[in-house]
Protein backbone atom coordinates (compact mmCIF):
# COMPACT_ATOMS: atom_id res chain seq x y z
CA UNK A 1 0.00 0.00 0.00
CA UNK A 2 1.03 3.95 -0.92
CA UNK A 3 2.40 5.52 2.68
CA UNK A 4 0.45 8.38 1.64
CA UNK A 5 -2.57 5.98 1.91
CA UNK A 6 -1.64 4.52 5.03
CA UNK A 7 -1.24 7.79 7.02
CA UNK A 8 -4.69 9.52 5.55
CA UNK A 9 -7.05 6.36 5.77
CA UNK A 10 -6.87 6.64 9.78
CA UNK A 11 -7.42 10.16 10.02
CA UNK A 12 -10.25 10.04 7.27
CA UNK A 13 -11.90 7.17 9.21
CA UNK A 14 -11.42 8.52 12.79
CA UNK A 15 -12.74 12.09 11.41
CA UNK A 16 -15.80 10.80 9.39
CA UNK A 17 -17.17 7.59 9.94
CA UNK A 18 -19.03 5.73 7.49
CA UNK A 19 -17.34 7.60 4.45
CA UNK A 20 -16.58 6.07 0.94
CA UNK A 21 -13.28 5.97 -0.06
CA UNK A 22 -11.46 6.26 -3.60
CA UNK A 23 -7.57 5.73 -3.58
CA UNK A 24 -6.36 7.09 -6.94
CA UNK A 25 -2.78 7.17 -8.16
CA UNK A 26 -1.67 9.83 -10.47
CA UNK A 27 1.90 10.75 -12.13
CA UNK A 28 3.34 14.18 -11.98
CA UNK A 29 2.08 14.49 -15.38
CA UNK A 30 -0.70 18.03 -16.33
CA UNK A 31 -3.17 15.48 -16.71
CA UNK A 32 -3.59 15.46 -13.32
CA UNK A 33 -4.58 18.67 -13.06
CA UNK A 34 -8.09 17.08 -15.53
CA UNK A 35 -8.02 13.96 -13.37
CA UNK A 36 -9.11 16.40 -10.24
CA UNK A 37 -10.91 19.00 -12.35
CA UNK A 38 -13.04 15.69 -13.39
CA UNK A 39 -13.22 14.42 -10.51
CA UNK A 40 -15.26 17.94 -9.29
CA UNK A 41 -17.72 17.79 -12.02
CA UNK A 42 -18.43 14.46 -11.42
CA UNK A 43 -19.17 14.55 -7.81
CA UNK A 44 -21.28 17.67 -8.15
CA UNK A 45 -23.13 15.92 -11.59
CA UNK A 46 -23.96 13.49 -8.49
CA UNK A 47 -25.17 15.69 -5.93
CA UNK A 48 -22.39 14.58 -3.56
CA UNK A 49 -20.45 16.44 -1.19
CA UNK A 50 -16.74 14.85 -2.03
CA UNK A 51 -13.71 16.08 -0.69
CA UNK A 52 -9.90 16.10 -2.58
CA UNK A 53 -6.89 14.73 -0.59
CA UNK A 54 -3.63 14.83 -2.86
CA UNK A 55 -0.20 13.46 -0.51
CA UNK A 56 2.46 13.98 -1.62
CA UNK A 57 6.16 14.54 0.25
CA UNK A 58 8.55 17.10 -0.83
CA UNK A 59 12.29 16.85 -0.96
CA UNK A 60 13.85 13.77 -0.17
CA UNK A 61 17.29 14.70 0.45
CA UNK A 62 20.88 13.27 1.98
CA UNK A 63 22.63 10.15 0.53
CA UNK A 64 19.95 7.22 1.34
CA UNK A 65 18.06 9.47 -1.59
CA UNK A 66 21.24 9.20 -3.46
CA UNK A 67 20.19 13.53 -3.91
CA UNK A 68 22.84 15.76 -2.29
CA UNK A 69 23.35 18.97 -4.53
CA UNK A 70 23.92 21.11 -1.51
CA UNK A 71 26.33 18.60 0.53
CA UNK A 72 25.08 17.55 3.85
CA UNK A 73 24.35 20.07 7.31
CA UNK A 74 22.81 23.01 7.91
CA UNK A 75 23.67 24.33 4.70
CA UNK A 76 21.80 21.45 2.85
CA UNK A 77 18.90 21.94 5.10
CA UNK A 78 18.88 25.97 4.53
CA UNK A 79 18.39 25.16 0.94
CA UNK A 80 15.44 21.93 1.00
CA UNK A 81 12.94 24.43 3.19
CA UNK A 82 14.07 28.01 2.08
CA UNK A 83 14.63 26.66 -1.87
CA UNK A 84 13.00 24.01 -3.05
CA UNK A 85 10.46 23.09 -0.79
CA UNK A 86 9.07 26.73 -0.78
CA UNK A 87 8.96 26.82 -4.36
CA UNK A 88 7.20 23.81 -4.58
CA UNK A 89 5.09 25.13 -1.58
CA UNK A 90 5.01 29.32 -3.40
CA UNK A 91 3.50 27.13 -6.54
CA UNK A 92 1.06 25.43 -5.09
CA UNK A 93 -0.22 28.38 -2.24
CA UNK A 94 -0.28 30.61 -5.94
CA UNK A 95 -2.42 28.04 -6.79
CA UNK A 96 -0.51 27.16 -10.43
CA UNK A 97 -1.12 23.63 -11.04
CA UNK A 98 2.30 24.07 -14.41
CA UNK A 99 4.32 26.08 -11.93
CA UNK A 100 3.70 23.06 -9.24
CA UNK A 101 4.51 20.51 -11.06
CA UNK A 102 7.72 22.75 -13.43
CA UNK A 103 9.05 22.40 -9.86
CA UNK A 104 8.34 19.42 -8.32
CA UNK A 105 9.76 17.44 -11.48
CA UNK A 106 12.67 19.73 -12.45
CA UNK A 107 13.93 20.16 -8.77
CA UNK A 108 12.94 16.48 -7.14
CA UNK A 109 10.63 18.50 -4.77
CA UNK A 110 7.75 16.68 -4.53
CA UNK A 111 7.65 12.47 -5.29
CA UNK A 112 4.05 12.34 -6.10
CA UNK A 113 2.99 15.77 -7.26
CA UNK A 114 0.44 14.39 -9.47
CA UNK A 115 -1.69 13.91 -6.40
CA UNK A 116 -0.89 17.95 -5.59
CA UNK A 117 -1.83 18.83 -8.70
CA UNK A 118 -4.83 16.79 -8.86
CA UNK A 119 -5.83 18.33 -5.35
CA UNK A 120 -5.15 21.55 -6.82
CA UNK A 121 -7.26 21.01 -10.04
CA UNK A 122 -10.24 19.56 -8.10
CA UNK A 123 -10.19 22.43 -5.63
CA UNK A 124 -9.73 24.74 -8.68
CA UNK A 125 -12.66 23.32 -10.57
CA UNK A 126 -14.93 23.85 -7.07
CA UNK A 127 -14.60 27.26 -7.31
CA UNK A 128 -11.13 27.51 -4.42
CA UNK A 129 -9.99 30.52 -4.49
CA UNK A 130 -7.30 30.68 -2.19
CA UNK A 131 -4.55 28.47 -0.65
CA UNK A 132 -3.41 28.46 2.87
CA UNK A 133 0.01 26.79 4.11
CA UNK A 134 -1.06 24.75 7.78
CA UNK A 135 2.58 24.02 8.38
CA UNK A 136 5.59 22.70 7.10
CA UNK A 137 8.49 20.64 8.54
CA UNK A 138 11.18 18.00 8.04
CA UNK A 139 11.73 14.41 9.52
CA UNK A 140 14.64 16.69 10.97
CA UNK A 141 12.08 18.16 13.56
CA UNK A 142 11.92 14.49 15.13
CA UNK A 143 15.66 12.66 14.15
CA UNK A 144 18.60 14.28 13.25
CA UNK A 145 20.02 12.97 10.13
CA UNK A 146 21.58 13.51 7.14
CA UNK A 147 19.04 12.46 5.06
CA UNK A 148 15.66 14.09 5.28
CA UNK A 149 12.16 14.82 3.95
CA UNK A 150 10.26 17.63 3.64
CA UNK A 151 5.99 17.84 4.39
CA UNK A 152 3.73 20.64 4.51
CA UNK A 153 -0.20 21.15 4.74
CA UNK A 154 -2.40 23.17 2.38
CA UNK A 155 -5.75 23.88 2.22
CA UNK A 156 -7.28 25.16 -0.59
CA UNK A 157 -10.49 27.27 -0.18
Amino acid sequence: MDNGVEVLLPMVASLHRGARILWLRTPPRYESKELGACLARASANLGRRVACVGSTDLTHYGPAYGFTPMGLGEKAERWVSGTNDKAFIDALLEMNCELALTRAVKKDAACSSGAAIAALGFALESGASSAKLLGYSTSLDLRPDDSFVGYAAIVFV
